[in-house]
């Protein structure tokens, strides 16, 4: 939440503003799709579990930071779980969640004057996107943990292309 806030004020500082932070989230999201989908391709073992607290706070202020992009940061929280938390997949997903839900909110509460909220779409997208938290994470354990990693690294890697193609013509 620290970074969400901080990354909002350095948004306002610097005047980012529209393409620019679309091409700001897709980079991230490409680069850390690649970074998941070496790991898969590799098979790489997990990072090992004694990370040092410092690092995983600065992790988390970063993350946090990339809050004003777009999406909470939330694309960056689950690879930052796995390759620098240490967390297995199936943890990591369900720690994210609550992790975004913090810093979006704070996020939200930061830049709600900055644009008018469409309500009649927001509150059903809202309610879909609960549903698809609780059903996801009901699920999850069922799935093999190296799919699931590469299925979410190409996501980004696909998002990402997708939101750059407009800002770069």
């Amino acid at each position: 939440m620290a970074g969400a806030w901080a990354g909002t004020r350095l948004v306002a500082v610097l005047g980012i503003a529209g393409e620019t932070r679309f091409l700001l989230l897709a980079g991230t999201m490409v680069v850390a799709g690649a970074a998941m989908l070496r790991d898969v391709i590799r098979d790489h073992p997990p990072v090992p579990q004694d990370r040092h607290p410092a690092a995983l706070l600065l992790t988390g202020v970063a993350v946090g930071a990339l809050t004003v992009v777009g999406v909470g940061g939330g694309f960056l929280m689950v690879p930052a779980l796995v390759l620098l938390g240490g967390l297995p997949m199936r943890l990591a997903v369900g720690s994210s969640l609550v992790i975004i839900s913090m810093s979006t909110a704070l996020a939200f509460a930061l830049q709600r004057h900055d644009a008018a909220v469409d309500w009649t779409l927001g509150l059903p997208f809202l309610a879909l996107t609960i549903t698809g938290m609780l059903v996801s994470s009901a699920i999850v354990h069922r799935i093999p943990t190296r799919p699931l990693k590469g299925a979410f690294a190409l996501t980004l890697l696909i998002v990402g292309a997708l939101l750059a193609l407009p800002a770069l013509r």
